[in-house]
């Protein structure tokens, strides 16, 4: 058994930096990092997805230029059966390389479950507040020592109120990490304005300006785009572009408030006011 809790222990680790590494991936591939802009590779990354499979060959003839396809394609996949004039025929697949991340990561988000555990913890204190047991939330009202339901001590209720309180599901290092990132990130949004505004323009490839963080330009080489498609929520944006000489490009945006207010959010819990360790409890009469 314990052989056993081993090797789920390594396989979601495993998955946790399986995941993280397609995720960085992921957001390289959706700028102009790791595009492969005419798909001439068998394996290649193009807007944020994997694509296995050429769809045109590296210098190719017109007749082996893809003129016939079939296939099916959804939001997240997609796999195509390409025929050329020639007689050719080939395949290409392309799934979205953020779905990818989040299979990968399902062994890891069943194994490290911190949001249930909180969300027991809490249970566990509402319900002992309130003079129930902690453990199946059957009333103690009349009780002697023990819940008559599940036989848990009535002693229990005490042990859960005056035990270790909600902040201390977020360590310290963590939190310490929290309060920088959460500072960082404050600090540039307030010099993002004037002082460290580094590329007013925006054609540079990572950039600060007027409180926000750019990945990608907005305007490569200073190339006007012509016509752009995205969304846009406020505190985010991705665009992607296409320039009067017809290059193709991605950009993204977001605000470092929102950053440093994300970032606080571990601190928050940590270093909350703790009320009184002995707490109380509702009273049967």
């Amino acid at each position: 058994m314990r052989m056993l809790r081993r090797l789920v222990a390594l396989a979601a680790a495993f998955s946790l930096a399986l995941c993280a590494i397609v995720f960085v991936v992921w957001v390289l591939g959706v700028g102009p990092w790791l595009n492969e802009r005419h798909g001439t590779s068998d394996v290649y990354v193009w807007n944020g997805k994997l694509c296995v499979g050429s769809v045109f060959r590296d210098g190719a003839s017109d007749d082996d230029l893809p003129r016939f396809a079939e296939g099916w394609s959804i939001r997240v996949a997609s796999w195509k059966r390409l025929r050329s004039a020639s007689g050719r025929v080939w395949t290409a697949t392309k799934i979205e390389l953020w779905c990818i991340g989040l299979v990968i990561g399902l062994p890891a988000g069943l194994r490290y479950r911190p949001l249930k555990r909180l969300y027991r913890h809490t249970q566990r204190k509402r319900r002992a507040r309130r003079g129930l047991c902690p453990n199946c939330g059957y009333s103690l009202c009349g009780a002697s020592d023990r819940c008559p339901e599940c036989g848990s001590p009535k002693v229990e209720v005490l042990k859960v109120l005056i035990g270790a309180p909600v902040s201390e599901s977020v360590t310290g290092p963590a939190a310490v990490g929290s309060l920088v990132i959460c500072a960082a990130a404050a600090l540039l949004w307030l010099l993002s304005f004037d002082a460290v505004r580094v590329d007013p323009h925006g054609v540079r490839q990572i950039f600060l300006a007027d409180g926000k963080f750019w990945l990608g330009p907005p305007f490569p080489g200073g190339e006007t785009p012509i016509r752009t498609q995205g969304w846009n929520i406020g505190i985010a944006s991705w665009s992607r572009s296409e320039g009067v000489w017809g290059a193709r490009w991605t950009s993204f945006s977001v605000d470092l408030l929102a950053v440093a207010v994300t970032a606080a959010i571990p601190a928050a819990i940590r270093y909350r006011p703790r009320k009184n360790k002995k707490g109380h409890y509702k009273k049967c009469h």
